[in-house]
């Protein structure tokens, strides 16, 4: 498996990013349907544990936009190796994936799929 790129997070910042993409996600089934491309992977340690964040592209309205998803991973019961191998086989780089775009903000959007 080829490494992700990982970088520390404090966390407090990243719980906040966390609830607002969950009141994103809320508000968005009116939204626009998309099809977007995942582009990449990060992790975001906070000490044993962290994020994984997924990079995705979409057009709309002829304008290319990009966007990430996150999810917190517990690494305490299973090895980081394992937890990140098993996302990035579900949804490797390239996959089309589906996506809600807001007409009136289309810079903002929220992936219909689960890490």
């Amino acid at each position: 498996m080829e490494t992700l790129p990982t970088r520390n997070a404090l966390g407090y910042g990243e719980l906040f990013w966390s609830f607002r993409q969950w009141l994103t996600r809320q508000r968005s089934s009116q939204w626009s349907q998309v099809l977007g491309t995942i582009e990449g992977y990060e992790l975001l340690m906070a000490r044993q544990n962290g994020w994984f964040v997924l990079f995705y592209s979409y057009e709309f309205d002829g304008t290319r936009f990009s966007g990430e998803c996150r999810k917190w991973l517990l690494f305490a019961f299973s090895s980081v190796e394992s937890q990140t191998e098993k996302i990035t086989a579900r949804l490797p780089v390239g996959a089309k994936v589906g996506l809600r775009v807001d007409p009136s903000t289309p810079s903002r959007s929220i992936a219909e799929f689960r890490i």
